[in-house]
């Protein structure tokens, strides 16, 4: 069985490919939210890994759609064979579910959802909507609030976000 090393030089080379900035403001609002939420140090830890991982599956040169849409999928598969990280697995996997049922791969809806998967989530697409520049931030908490859990955002935005 592989375990956390395994996944630390992932991480390494993944965080490469990223723009560490993003990263590490998405990181930053995952774990107020997860303290705030009194996650135990070793869960936000887990989710942490998560957060650096929910996109493995994504294939650099993706074409479709249907592959975009499978990388969620993909992604958790990669981490067959790993222990301990079922916390990581379920972000991976259900980052782009929402309380609608519209996301993927499951169509799931509101507490189907685990709340730091929620919590990932929206901070994801809250920094997404910032970096595309076409909302204004009031525009951006009520695109997520049809999305997420209110209460979720209300907090998100109240003590988190940058406004």
């Amino acid at each position: 069985m592989q375990n956390i090393q395994y996944l630390e030089s992932i991480i390494a080379n993944r965080i490469l490919e990223e723009s560490l900035e993003v990263n590490n403001i998405l990181i930053s609002y995952v774990t107020k939210a997860c303290k705030f939420l009194q996650y135990s140090e070793k869960d936000l830890k887990k989710i942490i890994l998560g957060v650096y991982l929910m996109d493995i599956g994504l294939k650099v040169d993706f074409i479709s759609s249907k592959d975009y849409d499978n990388h969620t999928i993909n992604g958790c598969m990669m981490m067959s064979g790993i222990d301990d990280v079922e916390i990581v697995k379920k972000i991976i996997l259900l980052h782009h579910e929402n309380k609608i049922g519209t996301g993927f791969p499951y169509g799931l809806m509101g507490d189907e959802i685990p709340k730091y998967v929620q919590i990932v989530s929206i901070c994801n697409d809250y920094l997404n909507h910032k970096a595309e520049g076409d909302l204004r931030y009031n525009e951006i908490i009520r695109e997520l609030s049809l999305l997420y859990n209110e209460n979720m955002i209300e907090y998100l935005s109240d003590f988190i976000f940058d406004k």
